[in-house]
């Protein structure tokens, strides 16, 4: 004899399937079909909270979540560029100082980069120059 199934409740008092506080519009079945859940009941939910918590816990260190832990993004820094550029003046009072660091230097290399293609220079080149050379001294300013 198989795995005894939890007796599943049929709707809620609402009318939709789901528990009274998740919107109608907010769809879960995907989520528990891909996970062997059948139907979307508190009993079927709870199945699953469980074995996500029983994955959880299995995870040896959690180092792969450090990332999302620790910071503000996740992907690659093509990416992260394209979030910082779109970022650029919007940044408020409420936004973190390491954020806002981050979009500032973003932002500085940007204007670098585009100093150094309008004067047709490579980095090599920026570093090769005096210091006291005009066009370096215009970049500075």
């Amino acid at each position: 004899m198989g795995p005894r199934r939890p007796n599943p409740s049929p709707k809620r008092a609402g009318g939709g399937p789901g528990p009274p506080h998740r919107p109608e519009w907010l769809r879960v079945d995907r989520l528990l079909g891909e996970n062997g859940i059948p139907q979307d009941a508190m009993a079927w939910r709870e199945q699953f909270e469980r074995r996500m918590e029983k994955r959880r816990r299995q995870e040896a260190d959690g180092a792969e979540w450090q990332p999302l832990r620790r910071g503000w993004f996740l992907g690659p820094p093509e990416f992260k560029a394209q979030l910082l550029e779109r970022m650029e003046g919007k940044l408020g009072e409420h936004h973190a100082g390491a954020l806002k660091q981050e979009s500032a230097e973003a932002k500085a290399e940007r204007i670098i980069r585009e100093e150094l293609r309008r004067l047709g220079w490579r980095e090599r080149d920026l570093q090769e120059r005096p210091k006291s050379d005009p066009a370096k001294l215009a970049l500075a300013a």
